[in-house]
């Protein structure tokens, strides 16, 4: 059984890969809404994700069960100007115009963002921005 937190990794890393979780379900030959409904972080999935198909993905990601409780951020690029962008608070139906819903989910899903109407960063994201910027200027 998946923690909360191994869960929003895993999430994390199919979306850094597909546009959403029903293209996932696709490329794995599951039904559609299967991994949705396994890995919906709204609130507690009422079906678990069995360990044969924890295993199943990562192994379609190239990843192995470690990377699920190691403590490294999964970003893509663009990150930076998508938490510089939800750093003043946003409202969620605008930040869907203008980021995609995959980025925006990876982003909650690791905590850097919360909320429901609308999203704001979290301590966490702050300081995942404050690296970002600091990194940018070194360069």
């Amino acid at each position: 059984m998946l923690t909360e937190r191994q869960k929003g990794r895993l999430l994390a890393y199919i979306l850094t890969r597909y546009p959403n979780l029903s293209a996932f379900d696709r490329a794995m030959g599951r039904q559609k809404n299967y991994h949705r409904l396994r890995l919906e972080m709204a609130r507690k999935s009422r079906v678990a994700l069995q360990s044969a198909d924890v295993e199943a993905a990562l192994a379609h990601l190239g990843r192995t069960p470690a990377d699920l409780d190691g403590d490294d951020l999964i970003l893509c690029d663009g990150d930076a100007e998508r938490l510089a962008y939800f750093e003043g608070g946003r409202e969620r139906i605008k930040a869907l115009q203008r980021h995609k819903a995959a980025h925006i989910t990876r982003l909650v899903a690791q905590g850097l963002v919360e909320g429901v109407k609308w999203l704001v960063l979290t301590p966490a994201g702050r300081a995942v921005l404050a690296r970002l910027a600091a990194a940018v200027v070194a360069l």
